[in-house]
């Protein structure tokens, strides 16, 4: 029982967590880049911005594959908020499927791990 309740919470957080950042990338992708003075943003917006989208589909990936997508989070968050050198205390919220995958993981028989 408790694997179900961390596997379908986990999954269903990476969900909503895609759709919290996705609706910040939508943002920033109207501010920078439907300026009204049509110049194109500096290139670490640019870095930012792909690196943010990776961090979506981290999160995308997550709700398929939570495992592999856990790790694909930690990496992919840790690229964008490196990259913008802020680390929001929001941002912690990242952490909570990739806790919840690993906990999942960890609470599975040794011969259903190995599986995946």
């Amino acid at each position: 029982m408790m694997n179900i309740i961390l596997d379908r919470g986990g999954r269903s957080l990476s969900a909503l967590i895609f759709l919290f950042w996705g609706a910040f990338f939508v943002e920033h992708l109207a501010e920078w880049f439907l300026r009204s003075d049509g110049q194109l943003p500096p290139p670490f917006v640019w870095a930012a911005q792909f690196l943010h989208l990776t961090m979506l589909l981290a999160f995308g990936w997550s709700v398929f594959r939570p495992l592999s997508g856990s790790f694909a989070i930690l990496l992919t968050s840790a690229a964008f908020f490196g990259c913008i050198r802020a680390f929001p205390s929001i941002a912690l919220i990242n952490l909570a499927p990739v806790a919840m995958a690993w906990t999942n993981w960890l609470l599975k028989p040794a011969a259903q791990r190995v599986a995946e």
